[in-house]
């Protein structure tokens, strides 16, 4: 996000809409759904993830923009968690 648009009063009404929105979740998976579809209003993209890190301290997706139910055999969300885990390696390695 660029500084013009933190400066423009309709970015900042629909953060403060979305954190108003995410205080009243009713559990975690619609925190997570809502992390993915309502942050569309205020940054562009073509689909989101929302992911933490499993008991196994392996990535793995919780919600993903556009849907409600995920299967978790989909190509998409595993490939998803295979980039997710590349990129977590890549950053651990020492230079």
């Amino acid at each position: 996000m660029t500084q013009q648009q933190l400066g423009n009063p309709e970015i900042l009404a629909q953060i403060a809409h979305i954190s108003n929105k995410i205080k009243y979740a009713a559990d975690v998976t619609e925190l997570h759904f809502m992390a993915c579809n309502s942050t569309k209003a205020v940054v562009s993209f073509h689909q989101a993830f929302f992911w933490q890190k499993n008991y196994y301290n392996k990535p793995k997706i919780q919600a993903s923009s556009g849907t409600s139910n995920l299967d978790a055999n989909s190509p998409m969300l595993m490939f998803m968690q295979h980039l997710i885990a590349a990129q977590i390696k890549h950053q651990e390695k020492p230079e």
